[in-house]
């Protein structure tokens, strides 16, 4: 950022008059070097506003030149908080409140988070941070391009920097890799942590000597095979590891031009070379890019394959390792007249009732434990924390339920099954019961019938068919039996229009959903 005290009569000088932001030997105090946009206050022209990747900054003196080092900006974000995660990490460890991930222009973040509390971040990549991984003996972060470090613990566990001090890393990148993507995915194998896996371009790489690589490497030729190839046209863009049973590598090919995606299952993949067998989805549209792979961590084949790209199918899921699909999009699938939102990432959480399937869009992050095809619905998570934000990821953890979603532009959230926010829960319990509303369709009024068989907590609520609650029918204790609850849709302040609306009912540890129409 360059300031004039003439209209640019005068050449610029190589001082930090002119100069008064962005990057100037390093980074200015409190100003980000990604600029996007500015604002004179309109009551005060010398009251100045920027925004950038680092968020807001404030001057209530543009004209200031009394400093001596740096212009005086103030950080205004006063606890907004305005990362860009692309992807999030955390460790496999019931409790453990370690937190990572790579971030548009703010290198890879690591902090901690107790529930109430987040620590200062420190940053453990640089420039453009990516993927994450917090394993037992290293951490690893990477940043723009496929460069990924091995990062040494310190105290607590925590991640050690690889630019600050005399900190022990090594960047572990096969050395003969090429064609990476710009945020270029890894994954370390949770069974054996000596073993990566590396995509370049259309090839795809194994290292199993991880812990042997010397520090200061960067990139090495310690323990990288070249495994399999796609086909020419295509570049590796997402890849997932088996834990239950072990040793399944799934990963997929995007098409640079308008060709349909490749998947494929390499079982044996930490002493296989080649022989994956193609398990791509039929039917799936050309052009679409598949962006993400979920597995089951106690079902190597319940997998989930997420395809970005407005107007396509982009969900599927298999539960025989890619043998049959179905399309699972459900009510986030739009139509050509109103897209869905685009998908980016999805998380499979086992639980003693069955899984719960979570996935990150670019309208919030939605769940659902009852998989239905193309009748699968979808509730969102958290609206009233997280509104629709981007988020590009979500990661979860079964030995104690935590679910954080990376988002662009808002941060982390962090939540736990149960307590996230809506999970469309369809099961009933011995004693609970969510019956269907009757008339169906209705307009403008039904009825809701409902049991509990213990006193307690009740919420009854509707929402829209993209997870947005449009009503609260019951907030507050009720009494054990059987109740019915009328609706009608000209009570709410809100008019509602024609369409599919999500009844939904939470007591106790029970929840339930039911969809209903509203006919007009």
């Amino acid at each position: 950022l360059f300031r004039s005290e003439d209209g640019f009569s005068t050449p610029y000088q190589n001082d930090k008059k002119n100069w008064i932001g962005g990057a100037f030997n390093g980074d200015y105090p409190n100003f980000h070097p990604d600029i996007h946009s500015f604002a004179f206050d309109p009551t005060d022209p010398n009251k100045m506003w920027w925004g950038h990747d680092g968020g807001l900054t404030y001057t209530s003196d543009i004209t200031d030149t009394s400093y001596q080092t740096y212009f005086p900006w103030e950080n205004k974000n006063n606890g907004y908080n305005v990362t860009q995660f692309y992807q999030v990490a955390i460790a496999d460890i019931a409790g453990d409140n370690r937190i990572m991930g790579g971030c548009q222009d703010n290198g890879t973040p690591y902090f901690t988070f107790d529930g109430n509390t987040t620590s200062p971040s420190v940053d453990v990549s640089s420039g453009d941070g990516a993927y994450a991984y917090f394993g037992n003996n290293f951490a690893y972060s990477s940043s723009q391009n496929g460069d990924v470090y091995r990062l040494a613990y310190g105290a607590n566990k925590n991640p050690l920097s690889p630019f600050s001090g005399n900190n022990p890393y090594c960047d572990v990148k096969p050395n003969g890799a090429a064609n990476q993507l710009f945020i270029n995915p890894y994954v370390v194998d949770p069974n054996n942590e000596d073993v990566m896996y590396y995509p370049g371009g259309d090839v795809l790489w194994r290292n199993d000597q991880l812990s042997n690589i010397p520090d200061n490497e960067n990139g090495t030729d310690v323990g990288w095979t070249k495994l399999d190839s796609i086909p020419a046209g295509y570049i590796i863009s997402a890849l997932s590891v088996s834990k239950n049973p072990a040793n399944i590598l799934y990963y997929a090919g995007s098409s640079n031009g308008n060709d349909v995606p490749k998947i494929y299952k390499l079982a044996s993949s930490t002493t296989t070379i080649n022989g994956a067998v193609d398990i791509s989805v039929p039917g799936a549209q050309a052009g679409a890019y598949v962006h993400n792979i979920a597995v089951n961590p106690d079902d190597a084949n319940d997998i989930m394959i997420v395809m970005s790209n407005y107007n396509i199918i982009g969900l599927y899921h298999s539960s025989d390792g890619g043998q049959n699909y179905d399309a699972v999009e459900g009510n986030l699938q739009g139509n050509a007249q109103n897209p869905g939102p685009s998908l980016r990432c999805a998380s499979i959480l086992p639980g003693n009732n069955g899984s719960t399937y979570f996935v990150a869009t670019s309208i919030g992050l939605f769940s659902t434990t009852t998989l239905n095809g193309n009748n699968t619905t979808w509730i969102q998570e958290g609206q009233n924390v997280t509104g629709n934000v981007v988020v590009n990821y979500v990661v979860s953890r079964k030995s104690d339920g935590v679910v954080v979603a990376g988002t662009h532009g808002r941060g982390a959230f962090q939540g736990r099954a149960g307590a996230v926010g809506v999970n469309d829960k369809t099961y009933e319990a011995a004693g609970y019961r969510l019956e269907q509303n009757y008339p169906n369709p209705f307009n403008p009024s039904t009825i809701i019938r409902w049991s509990i068989k213990e006193p307690g907590n009740v919420k009854l609520k509707i929402y829209d068919i993209t997870g947005r609650e449009v009503a609260t029918l019951i907030d507050g204790f009720r009494s054990a039996g059987s109740y019915e609850t009328q609706f009608n849709s000209n009570s709410i302040n809100t008019s509602l229009a024609s369409g599919v609306y999500i009844y939904r009912l939470e007591a106790n540890n029970y929840s339930g959903s039911k969809k209903f129409i509203l006919l007009k």
